[in-house]
């Protein structure tokens, strides 16, 4: 029952880690893509246990991710939709974050000396008269 949309959605949420990811498709002009992700779940309890799973989100290796599952059988577990767009907005605001510390440091100024050394010294203008 890995990953097949048949659970309530008020079951019982559980943490889970991306172990794995396989790209098994992408359509460019849809923006879809198709992964195969290898997830171990935590349970509350201190078990876990491991699936796999096709799903059309990006997902990175160590990500953290919530999936349903059914307390009277933890081998039935899902993947809940909204994890996966809280952790690419998390990544892209990661990367924006990233770009804008990096213009920073190439802004006039704002490197080390000797990325950015002061302009040379102006030569002394004579007197208007």
């Amino acid at each position: 029952m890995f990953g097949r949309k048949k659970l309530p959605v008020d079951a019982p949420e559980a943490q889970a880690v991306v172990l794995k990811t396989k790209w098994i498709s992408q359509n460019t002009q849809k923006g879809q893509y198709l992964l195969n992700v290898h997830l171990r779940v935590h349970f509350d309890d201190g078990s876990t246990t491991e699936f796999s799973s096709h799903y059309h989100h990006i997902a990175a290796e160590g990500d953290v991710v919530k999936v349903r599952f059914d307390p009277n059988d933890h081998s039935k577990v899902e993947l809940v939709d909204e994890t996966w767009k809280e952790q690419r907005a998390a990544r892209d605001k990661h990367k924006e974050d990233k770009v804008a510390r990096a213009e920073q440091q190439l802004s006039p100024g704002a490197g080390p000396p000797d990325m950015h050394p002061p302009p040379p010294p102006q030569a002394p203008q004579p007197p208007s008269i």
